[in-house]
């Protein structure tokens, strides 16, 4: 069975015949938010290696559970996203949800609790996506340091 805080959630979308690929490198770093903005933490993968960036307005994102370890059951992987309210206290996404064997459903984004991460720049922190009828929430990475 899946574990993490998002694992239930994940759970279902196997269930539904999808599956996540784990990255293969269980502690990324994590790069600084630049001034004046406001940001999200995703994963993104190097050939072998991943990494946590910050970034505005992604288009692909793989959102990942703050302290959680780096396998499927702590990260939903969602595409084509399209942002309103970006830089707003809560800001919506709509995107398509990705797992495995080409399994995708619509996804509902919600981010919220922006915080200060140094120079003015802003991390949301908190995340709650919605897809096949579930919703799972959890803490997103901040900033290092």
């Amino acid at each position: 069975m899946a574990r993490g805080i998002w694992g239930w959630f994940v759970a279902a979308a196997l269930s539904a015949g999808a599956g996540l690929a784990a990255p293969a490198v269980l502690e990324p770093t994590i790069a600084q938010a630049r001034a004046g903005e406001a940001e999200v933490a995703c994963v993104q993968q190097q050939g072998l290696e991943s990494f946590v960036v910050t970034l505005r307005k992604p288009r692909t994102c793989i959102f990942h559970s703050a302290n959680a370890p780096f396998d499927s059951a702590d990260e939903v992987p969602v595409v084509k996203i399209r942002w309103t309210g970006w830089g707003k206290p809560v800001v919506h996404g709509h995107g398509t949800f990705r797992g495995n064997m080409d399994f995708q459903a619509p996804a509902e984004i919600v981010l919220s609790r922006a915080r200060p991460c140094g120079k003015g720049a802003r991390l949301y922190t908190r995340a709650r996506i919605t897809f096949n009828g579930r919703t799972a929430s959890a803490k997103l990475p901040g900033c290092s340091g």
